[in-house]
């Protein structure tokens, strides 16, 4: 008879499913966070080449880029601390699961904060709560904050700058 701490000899695949499982959403996580940044600069992109040829547009064309790029930000947010929840389950549950077989493909990301944080409240290993905090310091914040200068400084200087292209285009 086994109890409920001991696996039986086929669990050890279940293990490596679920193992698989964790991985598999992490490495969803990280490619949808590299789209939102590849679909953020050809949006940027989309509004400084459409709007930026009238001057009388280049207001709205630099509040939709803004608007956009703060959208791209929030969802880029949100897929990088997801990814950082689920690694931190891979690594609790690496720990963890010969000891048991509770929490048996959990996924659900509320379900894992909670047990993360019943499971550890002192040490910060394995603390939810510190993911908000490293991700805003991640280099995704460079990246948006970067991206917003090069918009805004396109933008600043492109009323100056139409009349150069223009005059440039004729004698192309």
């Amino acid at each position: 008879m086994t109890t409920e701490k001991e696996f039986t000899p086929f669990e050890p695949t279940i293990r490596h499913k679920e193992i698989d499982l964790i991985q598999s959403v992490i490495t969803r996580m990280a490619d949808n966070q590299f789209k939102v940044k590849g679909f953020c600069v050809t949006v940027s992109g989309f509004f400084i080449a459409i709007f930026s040829k009238d001057t009388q547009l280049i207001l709205p064309a630099i509040l939709a880029s803004l608007i956009s790029i703060y959208g791209c930000y929030k969802l880029d947010f949100n897929f990088l601390r997801t990814e950082k929840l689920y690694r931190m389950w891979f690594d609790f549950l690496m720990n963890k699961r010969s000891e048991t077989k509770a929490w048996l493909f959990e996924m659900n990301p509320r379900e894992i904060k909670i047990i993360l944080k019943s499971q550890n409240p002192i040490q910060n290993s394995y603390n939810p709560d510190l993911i908000e905090n490293e991700t805003q310091k991640s280099w995704s914040f460079s990246f948006y904050m970067t991206l917003i200068g090069i918009v805004t400084i396109f933008f600043i200087y492109s009323p100056v700058l139409l009349p150069l292209l223009s005059k440039l285009q004729h004698y192309l």
